[in-house]
């Protein structure tokens, strides 16, 4: 039976292109002995390529040469009764969670090639007994790896134990295999147990017929030993399946050789132009990081329920709510276009019918406001774990209003906020705390300088990708963020670009203020050098974004 939408994400599964497994099977089968294991092997695509590429390589038999496990009863179902059963192959295919199998389950056989596309689950997602089989099977392989690791980190390291000498490993990764914590785990073990190794980050969006947005990595390694310290992992990014396939080749022929690995992967990707900019703007400007100046970083405010606390003027005049039932919230970066937010900002977009008012029951509570709070379910509000931690559930609120906010979640980047309506946010936005010793000329210096090219391409270095290409920056990574500033700011030539900076967003001239920022920031640098510069700085923004929207 075909699995549903809803299975298929449960378990993971989003099936690897025809395309992106010939590719892989081509690389990782070498001999027509190669015994060969598949993990999860789904829908087949990876047994069927694997089957056609050992009969090119002289295998009579190829498909006993090949083990696997699923989880999936679908899986055993269409295209593996066709390549397995009617060719009598069906004892080495068990409907098994892999994390469960041992070596010593298959009489201590061992394979030469390990390939896959390993399931998509997050630690949260992930049922009580699978976790404790994925952390078990880890330990047991003498590996060691962050409990709250993604399923597919589990399948990777936990495949290492069925490897023969020399053997080969041939992955589709999401994308977290560059950005995730818990990855350096999983880059330590294969650059410490192979010979050679490489991972592509894939521009083209191979699981989007699939539903998924996810970036992929391919891994690929070879040469496994107990012990054989690689000298690096290789890294590069390819835009398409037709750049895979010649990239590898390449790789395999010594023609091609890739970057070294930087745990920020954006810069290992740079073209030395671009890095050569970036290390003399560190050399030769005022350079810092957001955390270096700033007392505290951290999330919003978590409502529990933001759209019960969160309502816009119409919703408040149908509940008849007086103004003292509502405060002023940041809950959505489009209240402002520039790098402040006023009473003005929020009084247009009370006007526009925008959600921005935040209900809450300090103070003396109107009759309407408890009758809109009696409304609220008594099983939900008994339920949910944000209102059970505070003593009154009706008060979202903590008083703790930031001195600017940052918007973490962006297309085209980050801005910093200043807070000039004396307002608090939810925790879709960032809240920052410069402390008294940041005057108020220094945060508007550090607004202008956060829209420069030179910290646009450092929050693409420092965040992640999620879903579709939009770019998140967590609070670690947003204190991680570069700024640039002149070597002495002056109050006067600060004002003028806060101001024209903040002008030019509102009036969706995102260009024109990155501009006026980048004057602001370098014009401490002679003209000719600046705009060489900013040229290099510019086109490594360009390609960071084309590497993170897959274009």
């Amino acid at each position: 039976m075909e699995s549903t939408v809803a299975d298929k994400k449960r378990i993971g599964a989003y099936y690897t292109p025809e395309r992106a497994a010939r590719i892989l099977s081509a690389w990782a089968i070498q001999s027509p002995s190669d015994k060969v294991l598949e993990p999860s092997f789904g829908r087949c695509g990876f047994l069927q390529a694997v089957v056609d590429q050992l009969e090119v390589r002289g295998c009579e038999e190829p498909i006993h040469n090949v083990h696997g496990y699923d989880i999936d009863s679908g899986a055993f179902e269409g295209p593996y009764e066709s390549l397995v059963q009617e060719n009598g192959a069906g004892d080495q295919f068990q409907e098994r969670d892999f994390l469960e199998a041992r070596p010593v389950d298959l009489e201590g056989r061992k394979f030469n090639v390990v390939i896959g596309n390993p399931p998509y689950v997050s630690y949260h997602n992930m049922e009580e007994e699978q976790r404790e089989a994925a952390v078990q099977a880890v330990r047991e392989s003498d590996f060691s790896l962050d409990r709250k690791a993604s399923l597919w980190a589990y399948f990777v390291l936990h495949a290492l134990a069925f490897l023969k000498e020399g053997g080969r490993v041939a992955w589709v990764l999401p994308g977290s295999f560059f950005h995730a914590d818990y990855a350096s785990t999983i880059i330590d073990s294969v650059t410490g147990h192979f010979e050679n190794a490489v991972a592509l980050q894939l521009g083209e969006r191979i699981f989007r017929s699939e539903g998924a947005e996810e970036h992929s990595v391919i891994l690929l390694a070879d040469g496994w030993k107990t012990e054989c310290p690689c000298e690096d992992l290789r890294v590069g990014y390819v835009p398409s399946l037709n750049d895979l396939e010649q990239t590898i080749q390449d790789w395999e022929d010594g023609d091609w050789t890739g970057n070294d690995y930087d745990s920020r992967i954006g810069v290992a990707f740079m073209a030395p132009r671009v890095a050569d900019a970036i290390r003399y703007v560190e050399d030769e400007c005022r350079v810092g990081r957001l955390g270096d100046v700033t007392e505290d970083v951290k999330i919003g405010i978590v409502t529990g329920d933001n759209r019960f606390f969160v309502i816009d003027r119409s919703e408040a005049q149908k509940r008849e709510l007086e103004n003292r039932d509502w405060k002023y919230i940041f809950a959505k970066s489009k209240i402002t276009g520039g790098i402040s937010v006023t009473q003005q900002d929020f009084q247009e977009a009370y006007q526009s019918d925008k959600s921005c008012l935040l209900v809450d029951g300090e103070g003396e509570v109107s009759e309407q406001l408890e009758r809109y709070f009696d409304q609220k379910p008594k099983d939900e509000i008994e339920s949910n774990v944000t209102f059970g931690k505070r003593e009154d559930w009706r008060l979202p609120d903590d008083g703790n209003d930031p001195d600017a906010f940052f918007t973490y979640m962006q297309s085209l980047g980050p801005r910093l906020i200043l807070n000039q309506a004396g307002v608090n946010s939810t925790n879709t936005i960032h809240r920052v705390y410069f402390g008294d010793e940041i005057a108020g000329i220094d945060q508007k210096a550090l607004a202008v300088s956060l829209l420069s090219t030179f910290s646009r391409l450092s929050a693409e270095v420092e965040g992640r990708t999620y879903g579709s290409g939009v770019l998140k920056l967590e609070i670690g990574e947003t204190r991680q963020l570069q700024f640039v500033l002149p070597s002495d700011v002056e109050e006067k030539a600060t004002k003028e670009a806060y101001q024209a900076v903040d002008s030019h967003l509102r009036d969706e001239k995102l260009g024109e203020a990155e501009k006026r920022a980048n004057e602001f920031v370098f014009q401490n640098i002679s003209q000719r050098k600046r705009t060489e510069i900013i040229q290099a700085l510019k086109t490594g923004l360009s390609n960071a974004r084309n590497r993170r929207r897959g274009t």
